[in-house]
């Protein structure tokens, strides 16, 4: 029974479920590729924020006050915003990879800088927003090439799928070539 199938079909079916699995796989692929983006959309934002936070801290930090209440109360929502921005920078970032890792220990010499009552100047936040601003653009390049590339899923499928576009198409040119040299395949019938 099998032998009366052609080559050229199976060769056809073959390459018909490749193209609808990659098809699946595509689709799927593309919706993580949105929601990573729409991630470091979100990322890149929480780091503005934090930085502008930062910078809002220590001019008003500067200023001269009457007394300790009146320093309490203009710096308290500045520190609010500044930590609601570290933490979802926080929560956002995979503390394991090397580019958060950077990103995070700039955040960390920040926080260092705050728990001293005049560690956060405009001289001592410098270098470190500098080093913020460069671990931040590593983080988003990093981050951008990964959605460039595509998921390891999306890859591994890509790379199956040419493997076997390949076999078919070595299958169909087998098959054709023996037909046109007249060999007996599957459906021509052999002369006795």
């Amino acid at each position: 029974m099998f032998q009366d199938i052609s080559v050229g079909a199976i060769g056809a079916a073959i390459i018909t479920a490749a193209i609808s699995l990659i098809g699946l796989i595509v689709a799927k692929e593309q919706k993580v590729s949105d929601f990573r983006q729409a991630w470091i959309d979100a990322l890149r934002s929480e780091m503005t924020s934090y930085l502008t936070s930062v910078n809002a801290v220590v001019d008003a930090a500067s200023l001269p006050y009457k007394d300790q209440a009146e320093k309490v109360k203009t710096l308290g929502p500045l520190y609010s915003n500044l930590n609601s921005a570290h933490f979802f920078i926080t929560l956002r970032l995979n503390p394991n990879e090397k580019n958060s890792k950077a990103l995070l220990a700039c955040m960390k010499a920040f926080q260092e800088l705050a728990s001293y009552p005049d560690g956060l100047t405009r001289e001592n936040v410098k270098p470190v927003e500098l080093d913020f601003l460069s671990a931040s653009k590593d983080l988003l390049k990093y981050e951008w090439r990964r959605v460039k590339r595509g998921e390891p899923t999306f890859r591994l499928a890509k790379a199956a799928l040419f493997v076997v576009l390949a076999l078919a198409v070595g299958l169909i040119a087998f098959d054709y070539s023996s037909i046109s040299r007249g060999i007996p395949n599957s459906q021509t019938p052999a002369t006795p």
